[in-house]
């Protein structure tokens, strides 16, 4: 990798910077996040809402067909490549699909391939 592809992977991307996160969207998203109840962050900050979390159990229990929509990693996407490979491991039937240039609100930022994806699963069931 050159210096400059380096240099542009540790740069700091703002939300407002995604796709699809305009001032409209911005300020709905804004107005959601006053009416959560604060506890939900407290919880989310020291960890305790964690606790007595056992995916793998969780997991094992879901018996319907799933779809597993990930995003990157370094873009806000929540579960990593590790994730993934025990969600698969655990599920009994699943689909993943990868979306290696959106982050966690992937419907936001591109909806094209998302519904794609979403509407492929649907009709494979």
């Amino acid at each position: 990798m050159d210096g400059d592809s380096n240099k542009n992977k540790n740069e700091t991307i703002t939300i407002r910077q995604l796709p699809g996160n305009d001032e409209a969207y911005l300020l709905s998203w804004a107005r959601c996040v006053l009416q959560t109840d604060p506890d939900t962050y407290d919880m989310t900050l020291d960890g305790s809402s964690l606790q007595g979390w056992d995916g793998e159990k969780l997991l094992r229990g879901i018996t319907c067909p799933t779809l597993l929509l990930q995003g990157t990693p370094e873009l806000g996407g929540l579960m990593s490549d590790a994730d993934v490979t025990l969600a698969t491991r655990l599920l009994t039937h699943h689909a993943h699909v990868k979306f290696r240039n959106l982050g966690h609100a992937l419907f936001i930022q591109q909806p094209e391939p998302v519904l794609r994806a979403v509407t492929n699963f649907l009709e494979s069931l």
